[in-house]
């Protein structure tokens, strides 16, 4: 288009040109040159002049300008709409690359193009450098065999054009920090920039892997247990109604395998307990209510065995059950043990409330001959003063404390034993003012030691009161008993809540009776709550060695405990726990044996 404007204008220049040039001389232009439509001879004078010519030059120039100008800007405006095509054009080629890389790099598996010739890396996305850790100039100067282990490479190298692309292979890759890699590569034939090249898809198995391995191990684990284990293993598939039993079940009964089925296992129940087990399961199925329940099964020699079942269904995405899985577990030695230690317990209770009822028949039968040896004691001392002599009176004084010794431990006892024998029903029992009593009728014994005895702040509880009285009645007079010689006793009775209910209200008290006294080695702390248990001898302090185990009896028998804390030379300390209330306490003991 440029080359024809230039074209004629050019004409337009040589035709104007002569008559520009014979108008300037003077002279008419040659015949070759006559471009008139007249004679120039029979034309008027004017016309045979030079400015004639020259202005018809002028003409022609101008209108050749004129035209090459309008062809130039045509031909501008032609370049500049080609030129926002081309520009369009590329924006659109971009935009376009810009999806395809968005959209390649947006594949979560890792994709690689790599020639055909040279197996030179052309392409990769995202996922590569995130899987294999390379970076972008890195994968361009590697084959896809580098990202194989180097023992593999070869036999991959081999395998490659002996495949079938259209299945998927299962390869090990390595990153570039050594970390192993399991995938799986499907490959395929493409064209990139136009040479022949392969377009590879890996997908990252590992996880996968793991879990199948993970899988085959719990498997091979469970077939183990099945095998080795005491308890069997039991699966019912509900859609299917096929049902499986581990092999030492079916020792343990005697059956065959093909002689158990789900429709033929409930026969071998007692009708008693058919009805129980198949309630449980119901209820398992439909409330997802915990299967766990004992039966007996009747095993092929017609005998029956005791087992405990304890299993767990699976629900699909509509709530019904189409699974349930479990153990069930021998109890037939575990139930005969159990029977027989009942019994044991049984005639262990009755013989121990036999000696018990005996302890305290024996204690009140031998309160009157040992009165009347006091009594008679007395009178032989008064009427036979003068002629028992001085030895005399020395066997009738030892005669005398050894009934007094006597007669406290007959009395220790008898409140021993009467823990359960005489035990009163539980009341609410003020401790304060039982401690208050108790201090009333020990004032004489508190002022002949020069002692103090100090009350702080003690609970409201549900107690026997009369055993409440004996409780603090021997703590307090032991603390006084063991005093230091040369130091007034002192004693302290305090309490505090130990803990609290979900109202907030006391639930457990801590009592605690502080003396300071000479202590004790806290190695001893076992046998001070023995019965007729002792730290030191008669001569050096007085009493039966019953008072702590008494208190100990007590303080069970309320649902507590009492243990001490002491140092030789540092007092004493005695903590008892005690719950506010009875009622919970049992609730609380029948919770426990029912768990063991």
């Amino acid at each position: 288009m440029r080359q024809q404007s230039y074209r004629k204008s050019l004409i337009i220049v040589a035709l104007a040109m002569p008559l520009l040039i014979s108008g300037v001389a003077g002279q008419q232009p040659s015949a070759s040159a006559a471009i008139l439509p007249v004679e120039v001879s029979r034309a008027p004078e004017f016309y045979q002049t030079g400015w004639f010519y020259c202005l018809c030059g002028a003409a022609l120039l101008l209108v050749g300008y004129a035209i090459c100008r309008l062809q130039m800007r045509q031909l501008k405006e032609r370049e500049r709409r080609l030129a926002e095509r081309v520009a369009a054009h590329r924006q659109e080629v971009e935009q376009v690359e810009r999806k395809y890389r968005t959209l390649f790099n947006q594949i979560a598996d890792p994709v690689l193009i790599f020639d055909r010739e040279t197996y030179r890396i052309l392409d990769f996305n995202d996922g590569v450098m995130r899987v294999y850790d390379y970076s972008a100039e890195e994968l361009r100067a590697m084959t896809p065999f580098d990202l194989h282990p180097a023992e593999d490479r070869a036999l991959v190298e081999l395998s490659i054009d002996i495949r079938n692309l259209d299945q998927p292979f299962t390869y090990t890759h390595v990153s570039k920090y050594g970390r192993r890699i399991a995938v799986e590569v499907l490959t395929n034939e493409t064209t990139y920039e136009g040479r022949p090249a392969w377009i590879t898809v890996v997908r990252d198995v590992t996880e996968r892997k793991e879990a199948e391995e993970k899988l085959r191990l719990s498997n091979q684990r469970f077939e183990l247990v099945a095998s080795g284990s005491n308890d069997g293993i039991w699966d019912w598939n509900i859609l299917t109604d096929e049902f499986y039993l581990s092999p030492r079940l079916k020792e343990l009964l005697g059956y065959r395998e093909e002689e158990i089925k789900v429709s033929t296992w409930s026969s071998l129940l007692p009708p008693e307990d058919q009805a129980r087990v198949q309630a449980a399961v119901q209820a398992h199925l439909k409330h997802k209510t915990p299967y766990d329940i004992e039966f007996r099964v009747r095993a092929r020699d017609g005998s029956y065995r005791w087992f405990r079942s304890r299993g767990q269904a699976v629900w699909d995405e509509y709530g019904t059950a189409t699974r349930m899985a479990g153990s069930i577990t021998d109890l037939t030695d575990r139930k005969q043990a159990e029977g027989e230690l009942t019994d044991y317990a049984t005639r262990l209770a009755r013989t121990n409330q036999e000696w018990q009822d005996f302890a305290f028949i024996a204690s009140q039968d031998l309160q009157e001959p040992l009165r009347k040896v006091i009594t008679f004691g007395e009178r032989l001392k008064v009427v036979c003063q003068e002629t028992l002599g001085e030895t005399g009176h020395d066997y009738l004084e030892r005669m005398q404390k050894a009934s007094a010794r006597m007669q406290r431990l007959i009395s220790d006892l008898t409140d021993w034993s009467g823990v359960t024998i005489q035990a009163q029903p539980f009341a609410p029992v003020d401790l304060l003012q039982v401690t208050r009593t108790v201090l009333a009728e020990m004032k004489l014994r508190i002022e002949r030691n020069d002692g103090r005895v100090e009350i702080g702040e003690l609970p409201l509880l549900e107690a026997d009161p009369a055993q409440m009285r004996q409780l603090l009645e021997h703590l307090i007079e032991n603390a006084l008993k063991f005093c230091k010689p040369d130091e007034p006793p002192v004693v302290q009775i305090s309490s505090r809540a130990k803990k609290r209910d979900e109202q907030g209200r006391p639930a457990l008290w801590c009592i605690e009776v502080s003396d300071n006294g000479i202590g004790f080695d806290e190695k001893y702390l076992e046998r001070i709550f023995g019965v007729f248990q002792r730290l030191h001898g008669q001569n050096e302090y007085e009493g039966t060695g019953i008072g702590l185990a008494l208190c100990r009896k007590i303080v069970e028998r309320h649902g507590g405990t009492i243990t001490a804390r002491s140092q030789p030379g540092q007092g004493a300390t005695f903590i008892i726990l005690l719950p506010a209330s009875q009622s919970a306490a049992a609730e609380k003991s029948a919770a426990a044996t029912v768990s063991k």
